[in-house]
């Protein structure tokens, strides 16, 4: 049976952070990962934010998905032609949606994402964003089906795995009402 809810005791911190590693440094969006870039976005997820798990109980409470959620203030990259439609400090941010490659297309993510709205729903919050690579299709599926329209977009560089070869991902932020 899949589980999904809010570990706030960093129960599952080191999983997470080997998911985010597969998920992030493999495929076709395979890039460098700093390590300690990834740890404080752990850290500040569990502390000022919500780590969203979903875990397989019939496979030893096994880590099968993550969602990071934290106030749109802490987003490195914010495009500031935005700061007119959002307040970030109040604001949530959905920073990454991640699934384990052995669960994918089985709608975990959606359930993980329908959970985590409901949430911020419930603590009365009237809007999210959330920022997506713009070849990732299956995300941008799932958000717009979800209700996102975008709002904006970025451009970052980023270092393949190599760390010898750059290359420029364009980002799309979306934004939903509650």
């Amino acid at each position: 049976m899949l589980r999904i809810f809010q570990d706030t005791h960093y129960q599952f911190r080191e999983e997470i952070r080997k998911l985010y590693m597969d998920t992030f440094s493999q495929g076709d969006a395979a890039q460098h990962i700093d390590p300690e870039e990834l740890d404080n976005e752990i850290r500040l997820t569990y502390e000022e934010g919500i780590m969203m798990v979903a875990v397989d109980d019939e496979d030893d409470s096994k880590l099968t998905g993550a969602l990071f959620v934290y106030p749109l203030q802490y987003d490195a990259g914010f495009n500031p032609e935005l700061s007119d439609v959002c307040d970030k400090v109040h604001t949530p941010y959905i920073a990454e949606v991640m699934v384990h490659e052995k669960y994918r297309g089985r709608g975990l993510g959606r359930k993980m994402l329908k959970k985590t709205l409901s949430y911020l729903k419930e603590n009365r919050f009237r809007e999210v964003f959330i920022r997506v690579w713009n070849k990732n299709l299956t995300a941008f599926r799932l958000y717009r089906d979800a209700g996102f329209e975008v709002v904006g977009k970025i451009f970052q560089k980023k270092w393949f795995t190599d760390r010898k070869t750059r290359f420029l991902m364009e980002k799309l932020y979306l934004k939903r009402g509650l």
